[in-house]
């Protein structure tokens, strides 16, 4: 029996449309993923600090992401494979207790919307990136001044933990000595406890996983929690300072308003396109110097902030954010109120690897955030993935929408296609060896030329040296075959006619030494280099007595 009838058998039943899973609220408020992979090669650690004011005086709070030497910080991926985890919790009847049983791998895959191959099953690729995600979160520390709730003490938490304690794989050996059967997953003490004492958020989860962005799903989550605390408000937005902002999704701050609002927009206008926000606005801060970004739900946010869920939910109270690293606060460039309308926003130019995205389809605004999130050799793999299955005939419809989901699923070439780019491979570099000998060739062509051309004789010698070899040409005929010399009058004729025939600007004695010997023509030197002969070299610049027999 192989692991995907394992699935269909004992595997909790598939995620139905609208399913509701309820994480804990802490992990949804405070960050702990980097957004996009370009950051996941920048950060080393996530940090969000502020002052608070508890109890009528003011606090410095803070909370930092410590990531695994080994493995980096979490990773989009990672919190795709999160939500598997909140999905299973969700599920579980409580109190919940260690060790969590996780699905089978294939089963998590499915789970994230990972695309099988023809054959319905996962690569192993697929199955290791899922495993490390789960170790990278388990060997992930967090430190807490005052940011962690502990909801069954109603206290904010000053301690280093892990959210996830220890992960087995099945057929893994486990600390007792047994063989894990299936996967198992530890969770921490403060988080399980949290769990248990139901401080957690419902969220939409199939619609998590419809958005697109990121951003947008960080936001999701985030805002989610902030619009529930509205519910007995008069005011029916939730105001937040960009810096605090980016601290918390985490984004890194841009430099001028346009900036910050490119970086936003798509985010916000996938929000606002599936009915999650009804607008966001913008506003400056009272002392002038940055901006509070405004958001206001839409018809799916009130939905979910009338449900009755039977939660309650704690926040500190944020007064002031603080700037984590000087250079990556906003620096106002332009007004808000000096803006005109019609004033389009700052056009960065595109990467080339954008560009080539953007000429297959992909939106500008997208096709910017993947290069900006992707290496450019990952993306051009994926590229070069999508113009083998449209030369194919693979693609015929939505080639754009393929790409776009094998560059967010990382999806693999198959078996024809690694062959053909290994023969593509090939035969590129038998051309560069070609334009490589050719640029050798040349070198050596023009060294000769140059050495030729400052001893070329001078017009009277050229002429005697043609006649005398025609001479002695009939004299080695006479010798072997008979015949006669040349008379006096015949070699006249040579002279004058060889007289007509003289090169003398450098161009025509290049052209003359080229079509009389094959020393000088490009392809015999690349065929001498080929043969790797050591009479002819790059570095010589005397040719030798033979070599100037003709003169």
């Amino acid at each position: 029996m192989d692991g995907s009838e394992l699935i269909r058998e004992e595997v909790i039943e598939l995620i139905a449309p609208e399913e509701i899973i309820r994480p804990e609220v802490n992990f949804l408020l405070l960050p702990f993923f980097a957004l996009s992979w370009k950051e996941v090669k920048n950060l080393t650690k996530i940090e969000y600090r502020t002052i608070v004011k508890r109890r009528g005086a003011e606090a410095n709070i803070s909370w930092t992401v410590l990531p695994s030497i080994e493995y980096g910080i979490p990773t989009p991926f990672d919190k795709e494979v999160k939500g598997v985890v909140d999905a299973i919790i969700s599920r579980t009847k409580k109190p919940i207790s260690n060790p969590l049983e996780l699905p089978y791998i294939a089963e998590m895959a499915r789970m994230m919307g990972l695309k099988p191959n023809k054959n319905g099953k996962y690569d192993g690729h697929t199955y290791i990136k899922i495993k490390e995600a789960l170790k990278r979160m388990t060997l992930t520390g967090v430190e807490s001044k005052g940011t962690f709730y502990a909801k069954w003490k109603k206290i904010w938490i000053d301690d280093t933990f892990h959210f996830y304690e220890r992960v087995f794989f099945r057929g893994e050996e486990m600390p007792d000595g047994a063989v894990a059967e299936k996967n198992y997953l530890w969770l921490s003490s403060l988080y399980l406890d949290n769990i248990n004492n139901n401080y957690v958020k419902p969220i939409d989860y199939t619609y998590v996983q419809s958005l697109k962005d990121y951003i947008a799903k960080r936001l999701y989550e985030f805002l989610g929690v902030k619009f529930y605390g509205l519910r007995n408000k008069r005011e029916q937005f939730f105001r937040i300072g960009y810096l605090n902002l980016c601290q918390l999704l985490p984004i890194t701050p841009q430099k001028s308003f346009s900036l910050m609002k490119k970086n936003l927009n798509p985010a916000h206008d996938e929000l606002i396109q599936t009915g999650f926000l009804s607008k966001v606005e913008y506003e400056e801060t009272k002392d002038r110097k940055g901006f509070n970004v405004l958001y206001f739900p839409g018809e799916r946010a009130i939905k979910e902030m009338k449900g009755n869920w039977g939660i309650e939910i704690v926040e500190f109270e944020e007064r002031q954010p603080i700037e984590i690293e000087a250079p990556r606060g906003i620096i106002k460039e332009e007004s808000i109120n000096q803006q005109p309308q019609t004033q389009p926003d700052y056009e960065e130019e595109l990467s080339p690897i954008a560009q080539e995205l953007i000429n297959r389809g992909i939106t500008k605004a997208v096709a910017i955030d993947f290069a900006e999130s992707f290496p450019d050799d990952y993306l051009s793999e994926k590229i070069a993935l999508h113009d083998y299955k449209k030369e194919t005939g693979e693609l015929t419809t939505n080639a754009a929408g393929w790409l776009r989901e094998a560059i967010v699923h990382d999806y693999k070439p198959g078996e024809q296609q690694i062959q053909k780019q290994a023969r593509l491979k090939e035969k590129q570099a038998q051309q560069e060896e070609l334009r490589t000998l050719e640029e050798k060739a040349l070198e050596i062509q023009e060294a000769r030329l140059t050495e030729a051309l400052a001893q070329f004789p001078d017009s009277e010698q050229w002429v005697r040296e043609r006649v005398m070899e025609h001479v002695n040409v009939r004299e080695t005929t006479i010798k072997a075959f008979g015949g006669e010399q040349f008379t006096d009058a015949e070699i006249s004729a040579m002279y004058l006619r060889y007289q007509a025939q003289v090169p003398k600007t450098d161009e025509k004695k290049r052209g003359w030494l080229i079509s009389h010997d094959s020393k000088y023509v490009l392809s015999s030197i690349i065929s001498e280099l080929r043969t790797e002969s050591p009479i002819y070299s790059i570095k010589k610049t005397r040719p030798s007595n033979q070599e100037n027999s003709s003169f």
